[in-house]
C-alpha cells in the first residue's frame, strides 16, 4: 500500500509537534481522517515507531545500523500525505513503511538477537 501523494520536508522551525493520527507505536487510538495524514516537527524515530509498532524508546535498540541523525530528536520532519478512501490505522502504518523506504531508503529485515532483558548497562 502507498499514499497517493506525499510531501516530506525537514522542519527547522522547532515549533510544536502535531499529528492527525497519534504516532505512539502501540497506540490503538484512531479517528478516521478521510485519508489525510499530517504530522509536524517529529523526528524520524517517531515515524519509524508508528510504522513498525515500536515505542520510540525501543527504536534505537530494535533497529540497528541507523545513521545518527535518524535517532537525533533535534532533527525533525513534516510529513503531509493523502491516501485513497479512508484507511485504517494499520493501513496507514503499511503506507508509512513504504514512504520511509522510498524517501529515507529505510530497509528492514528481521533477525533474532540475544539482548539484556532490561536494556541498561547496570543489569
Amino acid at each position: 500500500m502507498e499514499f497517493e501523494v506525499a510531501s516530506v520536508k525537514r522542519n527547522k522551525s522547532g515549533g510544536a509537534r502535531y499529528s492527525t493520527i497519534p504516532l505512539g507505536g502501540r497506540s490503538t487510538t484512531y479517528s478516521p481522517t478521510g485519508g489525510l495524514f499530517s504530522a509536524t516537527n517529529y523526528p524520524l524515530i517517531n515515524y519509524m515507531a508508528f510504522a513498525y509498532k515500536f515505542s520510540s524508546q525501543q527504536v534505537p535498540f530494535q533497529m540497528s545500523g541507523l545513521p545518527n541523525w535518524a535517532t537525533d530528536r533535534s532533527v525533525a520532519f513534516d510529513i503531509e500525505t493523502r491516501a485513497q478512501e479512508n484507511p485504517t490505522k494499520d493501513q496507514f502504518r503499511l503506507m508509512m513503511q513504504a514512504l520511509l523506504a522510498d524517501r529515507f531508503k529505510l530497509a528492514m529485515h528481521h533477525e533474532t538477537r540475544q539482548m539484556p532483558v532490561c536494556g541498561h548497562s547496570y543489569c
